[in-house]
Parts: structure tokens; C-alpha cells; sequence
């Protein structure tokens, strides 16, 4: 055998058993490790949470067709919108869960946002996971409309003014002015705003060439011109809208008064360095619907302020400050009559507040005890309505002591606020004497004692339904408690109280004083004719009686429509009884 051939055996042999070795090697070696396989994602389920229910005429109880329902909500990132069908139902699906607003809209009638408290205002709907709410039911009122002609100062058409309707409100305590419907005028002055409830409204025009315009000091605001061409609302007239009406036409001049600005200084009676100052100027007017905008007020740390874009009239202006802290708060006043040209160089001297210190006592029906949570103040309510001059006391103790460190010279009552529910004030004695609803005059640097407030859980309680002649709910309508007293119709008053029904026509009245009563559900009021004499004597002579003994819970059905409201039923509950 050639050496060549040997070596090629040699070589294949070699080759083989590499082989053969490498595949006992590949034998041997364990399996590799498998890849788990992925997890499938499975996407979460839709949302199926639902939101139904159906829109009515009040007048007649029919379904509205064609009603838009809008629902909106921080959890959806746009509004959701349906129509009713020809019955009046609508059903909007798959809502996640979270806080809505549903609102219903339909051409000719009042819109409405649901409502589920027996207040003056809408409340949203929390809706839970998968849950289905089919009952969110609204009746709607025809509207009312106002319409009529704006002329310039000359007499001729005004085109182009901004022409609005408002209504009185409580906002935080302050009666202002707040619009419900707006139009521009046409070529002949003219205009018409519809969707309006009825009740007490007033009417302004603007000329919006005034909106965003200035001089070398800064931006002007030019006051609007109030039905029957007055400046301040107080000295106008108000317009009655009736449901399903256009009222004759309304018509008046738009005046352009020029704004003026107002300028000083507040400091300490000993002027000593300010740590804090504010002020604030409201309107000897009335019933001070038109303080001047905060917006338009600015304070330096010297005290030096100035007030921007004031319309000329009498006015007062009020400071309040303090030099150290928790120390006595300083306060001070100035009144003036503003003319044609701005007002400079005034100086408010501020003097230390008055001091009062009493303790809070508790008086239970069911032998409940009450802790006093921390947001729990006793308030020093100032008669006058402005509410920059009330006071709030420091926290209370744990036995109930409270201290003013300042209060306003003037009158005030004292009320609780941050009462845990069913808590209400029963009584304010001052040295024994029950001071509840009579104001005490505090003068600067007076200090006060033994006062002493009492609660109670057995408060009066009015609850029942509203409806018309025809068994229909009413909820827009107003339900008005007030005493029979006159003496006790005052801004402070506990002896008044006004609510509005909920849909279902349900309402609820709580911690009224034992006292008479007129009650009365009625569409001429809102809650910014509260405390209006005028309107409350109209109402007087059509209202039913309750007398309430202390700790009455009394259910009251009441009608509402032409003459006088009738009580469909009365029931009443002995005290202490739940």
C-alpha cells in the first residue's frame, strides 16, 4: 500500500471517529431550554356603565322628542352626546366609571343640568363600574323670553350691543348679579333672548367697543347700562318673565360713563409696619349688588391701593389689616361720593378690632356626644350684608372655648359653620340673655365675655313634594319659608330660607327656629330676592301657615300655579323622633 493511500485512510478514519465522537458529545450534552411562550394580553373589558332615562314637557308630561342630552366628565376625554327618540328616552353606553354632568337641551324650553339635592344649584352623578342609571328624568319648562330695542344716547338704534338678562343670586354669601342669556342688537336696536326661566330679571346693554380698550394709565372698563337706563342695578328696574311668554318689549338708552379710578393709603393707628392689608369698596346703593371687582383692585406692602375702573356713585370703602401675627386684626372705613373725575390721596386709619370669647355647649335629644372637628368655626356675621366684615374665631378646644382675636366695629350676629350633620345652632346667649337673632354692636378695642352657643341634633325639618293643579312636578319652581314676622327679614336672617325642588319635585327645608311661618312654592323668586320686603309681602298673600315647635320634622305637599298655593297634605313628626 502506497504511503499516499495509507495517509487517506488515515485521514478519513480521523475524520470519522471526530464524527462519531462529536455526535456522543452532541448526545450528551442537555436539551436546550425552551422560550417560554408569551402571555397573551388579554385588552380589558369596555366600559358598561350606563346613563338613561326621559325628558318631558312639565306642561304637559308628553316625551320631547329630539331633546339633546349632553354628558360630559373628567373621565372621558369628550363630551357624549344623544337625542331623545319620540318618546322622550335616551340611553348613552359603555361610560366608565367616574363623575358626570348630563345636561338636556330642547328648542323653545328652559335647559336643564340633573339634579339630585334639594339646593339652588346642579350636582353631578357618580357612577360606579358597570352601573346602570336609568332614571335621570328631566321635565322642561317652556321658556320664557325677553325682547325689545337698545337706542344710543341721541335716540337712534344702537347696532351691535351686547344686550343681556340676569338674575340675583347668593354667591358666598354676596348677592350679585349673574347672566342667564345674552343677544347682540341688530341694525333697528333690536334683540331677543328665549331659554329664560320665570321669576324677577334684570336687563343690561354693553356697547363691546368698550370691552378691551385704555388710556396712558392702563385698561378701562365701562360699566353696562341697566333697564330703564340706570348705572347701577339697584336704581333698575326688574323685568317678569313668564314660562312660555315674550315679555312687551323692553327698551331703554346705553349710556357711556366714563370710568374713574380711586387712590390711597391704609395704615395702622400707631403706623406701625403692615405684615397684611386688603380692601374693599361696595356701593351705598340698595343692596350692594355691584361692589367693585376685586380683579380691579391692587394693595402694595405699604398699604398704598388703588381702585381701577369705578363707576361714578357713593361709595365705602373698608380696610382691614394686621401688624403682627396672630395678634388683633386692625380695621377701618371711608365713605365718598365719586363724581366725573378720579379720586386721589386718601388715607384709612386702621384701629385694633373688637375681642369676644365664649364656649360652645352641646344639647342632645338622643344623648349623642359631639366631637368638634377641626374646620368647625364660630362666624361673627356682620348685619350690614357685606361679608367683609365677618369674623372667624380660632379653632375651638376640646371643651368647646372659643376667642375673636378682632372683629369689625358694627353690628353682628354669631353662627356656626362646619357643623357635622344632623347638628344645628339651637341658641346665642350673651350673660344669660338669648341673643340669637339680635345683633351686638362691637367697638374697636372692646373685649366681650360669656358668650355662650348651643347646639342641638333635634332640628325642624320641612320636607314634601311640589306640584302643579295638574299633579305635575314642578322644578321650576322655588320653595320660600319665611317667618311672619317682618322684624326678622334681614340678611342674616335664620328666619328665611329658600330652596329650589329637585327633579322628582322633592324638597327639604332644615333648622328653621320654632317660630310661624309662611310657605309657598312659587316661579316669581329666586334666591337673590331672599330678603327683598317687596317680594316677600307679594308672597305673603298667597303663602300657607305651619307653626313649628322645636324639633319638628313636618311633611308638606305643596301646588303651585295661579292663585293661592294650596297644601296638599300635612304630617308631622313628634320631636326626638327619628
Amino acid at each position: 500500500m502506497s504511503v499516499t493511500r495509507q495517509a487517506r485512510l488515515a485521514a478519513v478514519t480521523a475524520a470519522l471517529s471526530l464524527a462519531v465522537c462529536g455526535g456522543a458529545l452532541a448526545a450528551q450534552r442537555p436539551p436546550a431550554a425552551r422560550k417560554p411562550a408569551p402571555e397573551i394580553q388579554r385588552p380589558a373589558p369596555p366600559p358598561s356603565g350606563i346613563i338613561g332615562g326621559r325628558v318631558t314637557s312639565i306642561q304637559s308630561g308628553a316625551g320631547l322628542a329630539r331633546a339633546r342630552i349632553i354628558v360630559t366628565s373628567p373621565a372621558q376625554a369628550e363630551p357624549r352626546v344623544t337625542l331623545t327618540t319620540a318618546e322622550g328616552r335616551f340611553t348613552i353606553l359603555d361610560l366608565p366609571a367616574g363623575r358626570y354632568t348630563v345636561s338636556a337641551y330642547k328648542s323653545g324650553f328652559v335647559a336643564e343640568t340633573f339634579s339630585e339635592a334639594s339646593q339652588d344649584h346642579a350636582t353631578a352623578i357618580d357612577l360606579t363600574e358597570a352601573q346602570q342609571l336609568k332614571n335621570v328624568d328631566f321635565a322642561l319648562a317652556r321658556e320664557g323670553v325677553v325682547s325689545g330695542r337698545v337706542f344710543d344716547e341721541d335716540g337712534t338704534p344702537f347696532q351691535g350691543a351686547r344686550v343681556e338678562v340676569l338674575r340675583p343670586q347668593f354667591d358666598k354669601g354676596q348677592r350679585i348679579l349673574s347672566a342667564i342669556g345674552s343677544a347682540m342688537t341688530d341694525d333697528r336696536g333690536q334683540y331677543r333672548i328665549g331659554g329664560l326661566r320665570a321669576g324677577l330679571h334684570y336687563v343690561s346693554a354693553t356697547d363691546p367697543a368698550y370691552d378691551d380698550v385704555g388710556d396712558i394709565n392702563g385698561r378701562l372698563t365701562y360699566s353696562p347700562t341697566y333697564h330703564p337706563g340706570m348705572t347701577f342695578p339697584e336704581e333698575a328696574s326688574q323685568v317678569r318673565v313668564e314660562e312660555g311668554r315674550e315679555t312687551p318689549a323692553i327698551e331703554f338708552r346705553l349710556r357711556i360713563v366714563h370710568p374713574v379710578r380711586v387712590s390711597g393709603r391704609i395704615a395702622a393707628f400707631d403706623e406701625r409696619q403692615l405684615l397684611a392689608g386688603a380692601v374693599i369698596m361696595t356701593s351705598q346703593h340698595g343692596e350692594r349688588l355691584s361692589p367693585v371687582p376685586v380683579k380691579d383692585v391692587t394693595i402694595y406692602p405699604d398699604g398704598v391701593f388703588m381702585f381701577r375702573n369705578v363707576t361714578p356713585g357713593r361709595y365705602v370703602i373698608r380696610a382691614r389689616g394686621e401688624t403682627e401675627r396672630k395678634g388683633v386684626s386692625l380695621f377701618g372705613s371711608f365713605a365718598t361720593s365719586i363724581e366725573s373725575g378720579d379720586l386721589a390721596n386718601i388715607t384709612i386709619s386702621m384701629t385694633p378690632g373688637a375681642i369676644a370669647e365664649g364656649r360652645v355647649d352641646v344639647e342632645s335629644a338622643t344623648g349623642a356626644s359631639l366631637t368638634f372637628p377641626p374646620s368647625m368655626r364660630i362666624r361673627a356675621v356682620a348685619t350690614d350684608g357685606v361679608m367683609f366684615g365677618d369674623a372667624f374665631s380660632e379653632s375651638l378646644t376640646n371643651d368647646g372655648e372659643f376667642v375673636f382675636r378682632g372683629i369689625m366695629p358694627g353690628e353682628h350676629v354669631f353662627r356656626v359653620e362646619g357643623l357635622p350633620d344632623p347638628w344645628v345652632l339651637k341658641a346665642v346667649y350673651l350673660r344669660g340673655r338669648d341673643i340669637t337673632d339680635t345683633p351686638v354692636y362691637f367697638e374697636s378695642g372692646q373685649r366681650t365675655q360669656n358668650f355662650r352657643i348651643v347646639l342641638t341634633d333635634a332640628p325642624t325639618t320641612i320636607a314634601g313634594t311640589v306640584r302643579d293643579r295638574n299633579g305635575q312636578s314642578r322644578p321650576d319652581s322655588t320653595v320660600v319659608v319665611f317667618a311672619i314676622d317682618p322684624g326678622v327679614w334681614r340678611p342674616y336672617s335664620r328666619h328665611v330660607q329658600i330652596v329650589r325642588p329637585t327633579l322628582s319635585g322633592t324638597y327639604r327645608i332644615r333648622g328653621l327656629p320654632p317660630a310661624e311661618y309662611w310657605i309657598a312654592a312659587t316661579q316669581e323668586i329666586e334666591s337673590g330676592d331672599l330678603l327683598d320686603p317687596a317680594s316677600l309681602e307679594r308672597l305673603a298673600a298667597r303663602a300657607s301657615r305651619i307653626t313649628l315647635a322645636p324639633g319638628d320634622t313636618k311633611t308638606l305637599d305643596l301646588a303651585v300655579g295661579s292663585g293661592a298655593p294650596q297644601v296638599a297634605a300635612v304630617a308631622a313628626r313628634a320631636p326626638g323622633r327619628r
